[in-house]
């Protein structure tokens, strides 16, 4: 309990909520009073280092658990700090019960393993016992018991890590303590008897825990989960068409084939969609014209050289910066950056690079994405080398390479442009708030003509990057634009299911089947590289393929122009 103070006192001055520092320390300090607590007791006052740390445990927790300031990263290190160290205490305890076993010439014979069942058959029957004396008592306080479930906590009682650890510990102690041959063998039969209880109760009780709860009538009930997992159906349902929803009223969306959407979605149900008609409404524009719609119009403005580069359009461009990093991060949690991390790192990274060079040069964040390579993973690199396909009696390699690098580029503008589009609404809140605070003249007129600066290089930025849709065909870029919707809405499920299982809504094997669902579906959406029509999942034919390619070329070429570090 002392030690428990300590600890809580140490929580109670590194409670600083916003500084991340701060919750690692805690973390640690946790970490660091439980081992202490454990050495004193166990090594220096010879008591028991086990209820020495409970102890710390439950009296930290009762008075001091409003102190942490990140009971999940608290919760996450301690769970994964256990399960090394309990692994470890298996594996080491493992090696000296099979050293006891395979090396005891003649102290481990038939007599010991005899008496090894017979231990673990009087082990079950005083658990049996134990609950029986008690059953009086909690069946009747707190959240109460019955037979049922008294029946399987007393089988139940598994042996393991407080066993193994106290047994080794003792035969530690006796070798450094006895030379006499006699106590050492003891020790060796009790880590013998030990490590075998731990390892039938395992691979007997623990083997047999579903079929004794089914016998017990303690499994949940077929029909109640069957009602669960109807209802959390439903919910997912409900869930995908607010999704679809709020995505097909964004601007950028709104033409998007709806087709497409449907046949990539299972949980999107035919008969409760709308159809394409009724989702746009207003007219069928170009995916150029939907994506710059809601864009600021800066034709009014000074060009950037025209504006002498002073300490405020340094500050805004900074600011901008700063604003362009956090939409980008809401993408990432909202499901809009993916492909195993390319355009998550090139978006950033070349956010990242222009703010340490904004002082001097103006923004150009676009042009650093573009320098970023398209590194494949390795098994679609295996794939994309070994993969081969007849064609007209010959043998050429698979053309998804190219595809896949359009495709990752395509989502990549799509989602600079909105984030562009986003930080420059958040940018002009920003400047209003400050000049409206501002008193002088000179610093309003200022903070404009800052504003006017920075906003024209943004715009400058997404002209370069509606370049590269411009490339592509109107209906090309209306199916990436689609499949583009379907990994957002999928992506955003997941994220759903995640939520229910850690509220307990599903079990954690139901969870795990809805997200293979949505996975595979994540696949065939990313393998159709937007080649689905309006019918559902017919592929676009080979001229289809070489239109994908000559863009990608195109591109390249003028990469090469560029400069050879741009090259892809």
């Amino acid at each position: 309990m002392a030690f428990a103070a300590v600890l809580i006192g140490v929580l109670y001055e590194l409670d600083r909520r916003l500084d991340r520092e701060y919750d690692v320390l805690q973390v640690v300090a946790a970490v660091s009073v439980a081992y202490l607590a454990y050495y004193v007791a166990d090594a220096v006052l010879e008591m028991s280092g086990i209820i020495a740390t409970v102890t710390v445990g439950i009296t930290s927790a009762a008075f001091g658990k409003g102190l942490i300031n990140d009971e999940e990263l608290m919760d996450s290190y301690l769970k994964l700090v256990e399960h090394l160290l309990n692994t470890l205490l298996f594996a080491l305890g493992g090696a000296e019960w099979g050293r006891i076993v395979a090396g005891s010439h003649g102290l481990i014979e038939g007599t010991e393993w005899g008496y090894l069942f017979l231990l673990y058959v009087l082990v079950v029957a005083i658990r049996f016992v134990q609950m029986a004396v008690f059953y009086p008592l909690f069946s009747r306080i707190g959240l109460k018991s019955n037979w049922r479930e008294s029946t399987f906590i007393a089988y139940g009682g598994l042996r393991g890590a407080v066993g193994i650890a106290l047994a080794v510990s003792l035969l530690r102690t006796v070798s450094e303590l006895s030379t006499q041959l006699e106590d050492q063998s003891f020790a060796l039969e009790l880590v013998f008897m030990s490590g075998g209880i731990s390892l039938l109760t395992l691979s007997i009780n623990g083997t047999l825990a579903g079929p004794v709860l089914r016998l017990l009538g303690l499994q949940a009930a077929d029909d109640y989960r069957e009602k669960a997992l109807l209802l959390f159906e439903l919910a997912m349902e409900d869930f995908v068409h607010q999704e679809y929803n709020r995505l097909r009223h964004e601007a950028r969306f709104r033409d998007v084939n709806h087709q497409i959407i449907k046949a990539h979605v299972p949980w999107l149900k035919n008969d409760t969609i709308l159809s394409q008609e009724e989702v746009v409404d207003f007219p069928r524009q170009s995916a150029m014209s939907r994506i710059s719609l809601s864009l600021p119009d800066h034709t009014s403005l000074k060009s950037a050289s025209e504006t002498s580069v002073d300490a405020t359009v340094i500050e805004l461009r900074k600011v901008f910066l700063a604003l362009l990093k956090e939409v980008y991060l809401t993408a990432l949690q909202k499901g809009e950056l993916m492909d195993e991390g390319f355009n998550v790192d090139a978006l950033q990274q070349g956010v990242d690079i222009n703010y340490a060079c904004c002082e001097t040069d103006p923004i150009h964040d676009w042009e650093y994405t573009e320098m970023f390579p398209y590194y494949e993973d390795a098994r679609t690199f295996l794939w994309n080398a070994f993969h081969l396909q007849k064609k007209d009696g010959g043998i050429r390699k698979s053309q998804v390479p190219k595809e896949r690098q359009l495709r990752i580029h395509l989502l990549r503008a799509l989602v600079f442009i909105e984030a562009h589009k986003t930080a420059e609404k958040r940018l002009r809140q920003y400047v209003n708030s400050t000049v409206t605070n501002s008193t002088t003249s000179g610093h309003r007129d200022a903070t404009s003509k800052a504003l006017d600066v920075v906003l024209k290089e943004s715009q400058m930025q997404v002209t370069e990057a509606e370049k590269v849709l411009e490339r592509v065909p109107p209906e090309e870029m209306e199916a990436y634009v689609s499949h583009f919707v379907v990994a957002v809405i999928l992506n955003r499920l997941s994220k759903f299911v995640e939520m229910n299982v850690e509220d307990g809504v599903l079990q954690a094997e139901e969870g795990q089947s809805y997200l293979d669902k949505i996975n595979v579906a994540l696949r065939e959406n990313r393998h159709c590289q937007g080649s689905c029509v309006a019918e559902g999942a017919d592929h676009h034919d080979r001229q289809h393929g070489m239109k994908l390619g000559s863009v990608v070329e195109a591109s390249q070429e003028e990469s090469q122009e560029a400069g050879p570090d741009q090259e892809e």
